[in-house]
């Protein structure tokens, strides 16, 4: 039966998926590569560090869900749909390099698909390998009480994000580093931390409140940015990074802004959790349709610029990162049939042999055939004939007989089975 879906966590991950192809657009259009002047480069640039919020949104919500994990087969075999979607995006994206005229040789494409280089947004498939091998561990490190996980996140804050405050308020040439900035490669531990805590306690915030901190966090940098820059290019070094604390607290705000979102119309909440269940493919097939769409028809047609390029060109690319993602997920079922169908017919295969050893016995012992062994023999060919029955009823009262906080624990990791990608 199939699991509801949190419609909350369904928005943020369209929400991120929106935010994340933004960002590469407000690159592709050098949208701020502007003299940092002007309402219009403004309201650019606020957009710009909303959308720094898009990384750190992703690693939120796989602590939100993944937060009661522990280390088990079942649990790493959860990699392996992962690993083969960014397979099956590679694959699809060397076909359209290979027709756009790339060479393509076998040493690239292992070098390319293996160091996560042939798709160049493949980085975070990378990351999340590696946080998805350290989740149990990360989740027994938060400790088990309420002031431990927050000690944590603040060490953890204090480490990774808190650096960034001194540096971006001052020049390249005189940078000062009151924070040791050695740690802010391990922001995505901080993150995973925030999305365990939310979920683990569940906060209610005033909304309001969390809607003018997020205005604020968004305003500070840009106005930050201004006075750095003051009148000239844009200054990379001031609040860049998805360490920095903007992206940080805004991450944060719009997750306690929308984690807890109810929709109560079915069709506006079926149409979030489909883009929702397909953000990985978005993600990494936005990649080689960016250059498509971009070298191919946007720029033959319409020159390097144009008014109102970068709204378009993201609600362009978007849907159609969206519509290649659901074929690539249809192509997915397709190859998978073959290997569906081989293992249900061994499943059924077994039965029958199963089946018919019961039978045999009862009908032996029906017609006497029995009669002419011993009784440890008898006794020796119930086992075998019936085992299998007794083990399932013995299996039934060991699960019956577990805790009730192990109970507990299992039901709310099967509560976050649908969602074992942070994508």
């Amino acid at each position: 039966m199939k699991k509801d879906r949190i419609a909350g966590i369904d928005i943020l991950k369209v929400i991120a998926s929106i935010f994340v192809i933004s960002i590469h657009q407000l690159g592709q259009t050098h949208a701020v590569q502007v003299n940092m002047e002007g309402a219009a480069t403004f309201f650019v640039m606020m957009y710009r560090y909303a959308v720094m919020s898009s990384v750190p949104l992703f690693i939120m919500i796989t602590g939100y869900l993944q937060c009661h994990k522990t280390a088990s087969v079942k649990f790493y075999k959860g990699i392996i749909p992962i690993f083969l979607t960014y397979l099956l995006s590679t694959a699809i994206t060397v076909i359209i390099q290979a027709a756009l005229g790339d060479e393509i040789t076998f040493e690239s494409l292992m070098v390319g698909t293996f160091g996560y280089t042939q798709i160049g947004y493949a980085w975070y498939v990378e990351m999340y390998v590696g946080l998805y091998l350290l989740i149990p561990f990360i989740n027994m490190m938060l400790g088990k009480t309420r002031r431990q996980r927050a000690l944590f996140i603040a060490v953890m804050v204090l480490l990774t994000v808190v650096p960034s405050i001194p540096t971006s308020l001052s020049s390249p040439e005189h940078q000062i580093d009151i924070f040791p900035d050695y740690w802010v490669n391990f922001y995505p531990i901080v993150y995973y931390a925030i999305g365990s805590y939310i979920r683990e306690y569940n906060p209610k915030p005033n909304k309001i409140v969390i809607g003018v901190l997020l205005a604020a966090a968004i305003l500070f940098p840009v106005i930050a940015q201004f006075y750095r820059a003051d009148g000239g290019e844009f200054a990379d070094y001031v609040f860049n990074g998805f360490f920095s604390v903007s992206a940080f607290l805004t991450a944060v705000f719009i997750f306690l802004m929308l984690y807890d979102v109810d929709i109560k119309e079915k069709h506006v909440k079926a149409v979030f959790a489909n883009i929702a269940s397909c953000s990985l493919e978005l993600y990494l097939l936005s990649f080689i349709l960016e250059r498509v769409i971009y070298f191919y028809w946007i720029y033959p047609a319409f020159g390097t610029s144009f008014p109102g390029e970068l709204p378009i060109m993201i609600a362009i690319l978007f849907i159609c990162s969206y519509f290649a993602a659901v074929l690539q997920k249809l192509i997915a079922m397709i190859l998978k049939l073959p290997f569906n169908l081989i293992y249900n017919n061994i499943r059924t295969d077994r039965r029958p042999v199963r089946r018919s050893v019961r039978e045999t016995g009862m009908n032996n012992m029906s017609q006497g055939g029995f009669d002419d062994i011993d009784d440890d023999e008898r006794e020796a060919y119930l086992r075998a004939a019936f085992g299998e029955k007794e083990e399932r009823a013995r299996r039934r009262a060991d699960a019956q007989s577990r805790t009730y906080e192990g109970n507990r624990r299992r039901a709310r990791e099967r509560s976050s089975e649908d969602y074992e990608s942070d994508f």
